[in-house]
């Protein structure tokens, strides 16, 4: 057990609070890493398709491949910001810094919802109501992806047994 003092207030840490602690950020680091590799690996399309064929509602399904979408171009607009800021020495000090990032976020905000309203615009001149925005669809699952998939099943189960995970 380790305790003390920070900014007035007393920490004590024990060993049984440290190693939950520990689980519990290896189990989240471990969920961002798969779901890293998902988006490296795997197409929004199909991970849309896969999404309703998991009776996720069609909305939220709509907003993910929305901001899949927008999320480019807001990079975009971001860095050409950044670019302008940086040729007007925007960012030479410390307090330009701050200053710039603050004018950033405001004007990055600003122009998000314009762009918003121009493409809800866009869209419903062209006839959209919120029907499905992909229509391609997933390919039946093969005797080798079965295959894949027990393979994996056993591998895991034999991890579990020999204590790999705990």
């Amino acid at each position: 057990m380790f305790s003390g003092t920070l900014f007035g207030y007393e920490l004590a840490f024990k060993k049984e609070g440290l190693q939950i602690g520990l689980l519990l950020f290896t189990k989240v680091a471990g969920g961002v890493m798969l779901m890293l590799l998902l988006s490296f690996t795997t197409t929004i399309t199909k991970i849309c398709m896969a999404a309703r064929w998991m009776k996720i509602p069609e909305t939220l399904i709509e907003v993910l491949s929305f901001v899949y979408r927008y999320l480019f171009l807001l990079i975009e607009e971001t860095e050409t910001m950044m670019s302008s800021q940086r040729s007007r020495l925007g960012y030479v000090t410390w307090f330009k810094t701050v200053k710039s990032f603050g004018s950033l976020g405001g004007m990055l905000i600003i122009r998000s919802i314009t762009r918003a309203e121009n493409a809800h615009i866009a869209m419903v001149s062209r006839g959209y109501d919120g029907g499905r925005v992909l229509t391609v669809q997933l390919t039946p699952i093969a005797g080798k992806d079965y295959t894949m998939l027990l393979s994996c099943g056993i591998l895991l189960a034999l991890l579990s047994y020999f204590g790999f995970f705990w």
